[in-house]
């Protein structure tokens, strides 16, 4: 069952009439939004800048200093968007999202796991052969963050049927 929040309307003759309210009146918070912009803006730039010690031929030490920072700025955007940020926000305005948000919520707690899976791999790339497995890590984990990303904006979205929000042209995908 969706439950929307109505707004009052005027009618033509002025008075208002709320069955042709409209359905949404919800908005987000300026600070919420642009928290969540920001925080996004900060990973695809590390993002880019793992890609580039990876396929610049950086050493594996660089890639792992990097993935380790990129893995601290994922912890605290998640636990922003998650526990004061966009997220807790979509929970108390559009509990008719809840099962995005939970949704959301499991995929983050597998991209920490698996960003500290990929600084163990770095770690141990003492030859090519494991190079290339984690830089084909790397680049899966990409793409699947910017897929996850996309995912989250189209929730954003629903939430508050705004086009204010990042709209997943984030550039978590191929490297720039």
């Amino acid at each position: 069952m969706v439950n929307h929040v109505a707004q009052e309307a005027p009618s033509e003759a002025g008075v208002v009439n709320s069955s042709t309210a409209s359905i949404n009146s919800r908005k987000p918070s300026p600070a919420t939004i642009v928290d969540y912009e920001w925080g996004n803006a900060v990973l695809s730039r590390l993002f880019d800048e793992v890609s580039r010690s990876i396929d610049g031929g950086g050493s594996a030490a660089t890639a792992v200093r990097l993935m380790t920072r990129l893995l601290m700025e994922l912890k605290v955007h998640i636990q922003i968007e998650e526990n004061d940020g966009v997220f807790a926000q979509i929970e108390r305005d559009a509990p008719e999202l809840l099962s995005d948000v939970h949704r959301i919520r499991a995929e983050h707690a597998e991209c920490l796991c698996e960003a500290k899976h990929l600084i163990e791999l770095g770690r141990n790339a003492d030859d090519d052969d494991r190079w290339c497995r984690f830089a084909s890590r790397y680049r899966l984990f990409r793409e699947r963050v910017a897929c996850q990303k996309a995912a989250e904006a189209i929730v954003v979205r629903r939430a508050y049927r705004t086009e204010s929000v990042t709209k997943g042209e984030i550039s978590y995908g191929a490297a720039t």
